[in-house]
């Protein structure tokens, strides 16, 4: 569909390129621009891409920057290692002292995150969701306290700025 929608237009013409992964978006366009020859105007982002970039006046008006993945998982495995140490943890405590559990928790925290679970309904899912709500309270300290956002936050913002601003 994206190539049929795409040779209707000029070769010239700027297009904005979106998908799952900036590789992926790169190598539409190596495709594209075989198959046509000779094209400019293609700008490429991946989604966090293009959210960073429409996000970034908020961005830097607030003093922020957009967490990485690793940075994301780095924050996930600090939120375990403090629960652990304060002994909060009733269920996930054997589970959270493994390697891989930060980036565990900060996929499971984006998952909830970007289907806006707060934390406080994560109580209602028995031991294991007051477990995850304290990682989550701690996994949002931790971000705000290095001033980083995580990946649902940044849609978040780009969403708001795309939308414009609230009519009084």
């Amino acid at each position: 569909a994206a190539h049929r929608f795409l040779d209707t237009i000029p070769p010239a013409t700027e297009a904005l390129l979106v998908g799952a992964s900036r590789d992926a978006v790169d190598d539409f366009a190596r495709e594209l621009s075989a198959r046509r020859g000779a094209t400019f105007g293609l700008h490429r982002f991946s989604l966090r891409q293009l959210a960073a970039r429409v996000a970034s006046t908020e961005l830097a008006r607030r003093g922020l920057a957009p967490a990485t993945r690793l940075g994301a998982e780095a924050v996930a495995a600090r939120a375990a290692f403090e629960e652990i140490e304060c002994d909060t943890l009733r269920y996930l405590t054997p589970i959270a002292r493994l390697r891989s559990f930060g980036r565990t928790l900060a996929s499971t925290l984006e998952d909830l995150r970007l289907s806006g679970v707060s934390p406080e309904r994560l109580r209602a899912c028995g031991t294991v969701g007051a477990d995850v709500e304290l990682l989550a309270r701690r996994y949002a300290q931790q971000l705000d306290h290095a001033n980083l956002i995580d990946f649902p936050e940044l849609y978040r913002l780009a969403a708001v700025a795309v939308s414009g601003p609230n009519p009084v």
